[in-house]
Order: C-alpha cells, then structure tokens, then sequence
C-alpha cells in the first residue's frame, strides 16, 4: 500500500471515530397554548423519535420507514404480509427543549448520548439515519401543521473565530466546522450526505451573489468568512 493510499485509510478511520455534526429540529408551536400542555407534547415528541425506525425483511430488502407512535405502517408492507420483519432506529434518542418566543413555542430537539448530554454526530451514523431524520420531519411537518418551507439553503457563520456552515432543510438543521469538513473532503458519505464536495459548494457560495442587498456588517462578515475559509483551503493543499 502506498503513503497516499495508507494516510487516506488512515484520514477515514479518523472520521468514522469523531462527532464533529451538529444535527437538530427545529420548529414553533402555537405561543397560545399553555406551558404544560407544551411539555406534555414534548414528551409526545420522544416517543415519535424513539419509534422512527427502518423496516427490513429476513433478507436485508428495505420495507420502508414505519412509526408505531403515530400508526405509521411501511410502505411496502402496506395489505401485505411479510415473515420475519426487523427494525433498525435512530442512534441517537433526540430530546426537545422549548421556550417562547415571538413566533411561539419553539421546539428544538437535540440528539443526546447516553448519559443524557448533547452530542455531535460521526458521519458514518448520520449517513445511516438519514432517511429516518427526513421522515420524522415528514411526520413532524404532518403533524403541526407546517409547510414545506424553503429549499434547502448552505449558509455562512463563525463560531468565535472558526467559520462555520450551517445546513438548513425543513426543519432539519446541520452545521458544522468547516475545518472539519475540508480534512474530510474526499469521504464519500460527506459528499452524499451534503449534496456536493465543500469545494465545490464553497466556489459556489464566492461566485453566487446574495439574494438580497446585504447590510454593511453582514458584507463583512461574509468576506471574513470567504477569506478565512480561503486560508484554510491552501493550508490543506500544503
């Protein structure tokens, strides 16, 4: 094996260990109703989570998402019978928060660890619950009562001085530090899971002009952004 070849092996191994994604939910309730009734939802909320799951048969062929919850059946399995039915769930059980806003209640649900912290995600298990998390979202946005939103937007930000990407899809939102993201530019399930390779999305983000006129903080802040992220960039090429 070549020095290429075992540093890259080695640069994988790396990702599949370490959290680095911040995956949460976030959506508003009706700021009318009453702040018990708010946490009995919540706990509503979990127990969706937890009975999300992936249905297979006794041969591994993928029958489609089901929620016991909310009487949600597979859709292959849907006036059929089928032997020997497994489930897989998410990896992680996310747990709402909420607090009142202006808008209403707003609900963000965070993937926790087992000893009840928030944690980040390893790649390799957001790429297996993936099609779970959009089908929760599905459910959730079925439930509540909310649109289907906007297309799914690549936006800029720093945390302290690390630029980050924030993903937002539905009510699915990612981020992550683009840092991270660059050291793992050549990881197949980054490019699937993000729709495209960071260099790609960041040529896209310097050439696109916004959608709107910017306000004068907000142009500075994205050529800081540019600027830092170029940095990066040439100091992974060395």
């Amino acid at each position: 094996m070549g020095l290429f070849n075992k540093n890259k092996k080695e640069k994988q191994e790396i990702i599949e260990k370490k959290g680095w994604i911040n995956v949460k939910f976030v959506f508003y309730l009706d700021g009318k109703t009453q702040k018990k009734e708010i946490a009995k939802e919540c706990l509503e909320i979990i127990e969706i989570f937890m009975n999300g799951q992936s249905n297979f048969d006794d041969k591994g062929n993928f029958l489609g998402y089901a929620n016991p919850k909310i009487n949600k059946e597979a859709s292959f399995l849907v006036n059929r019978k089928v032997k020997g039915i497994y489930s897989k769930g998410l990896h992680s059980l996310f747990v709402p928060e909420f607090k009142k806003t202006e808008r209403g209640w707003k609900i963000t649900c965070f993937p926790n660890g087992k000893d009840g912290k928030k944690i980040k995600y390893k790649i390799n298990d957001l790429y297996e619950d993936l099609y779970i998390l959009w089908q929760l979202d599905k459910d959730f946005r079925e439930r509540y009562g909310i649109g289907e939103g906007t297309q799914a937007s690549f936006d800029t930000n720093f945390i302290g001085k690390k630029p980050i990407v924030i993903k937002k899809e539905k009510t699915i939102i990612m981020d992550f530090k683009v840092e991270d993201r660059i050291k793992y530019d050549d990881n197949d399930l980054a490019e699937k899971i993000f729709g495209d390779t960071f260099y790609s999305q960041f040529k896209a983000v310097k050439k696109n002009k916004p959608s709107r006129k910017l306000t004068k903080k907000e142009k500075q802040e994205r050529e800081r952004w540019l600027e830092e992220v170029s940095k990066l960039l040439e100091k992974e090429k060395k």
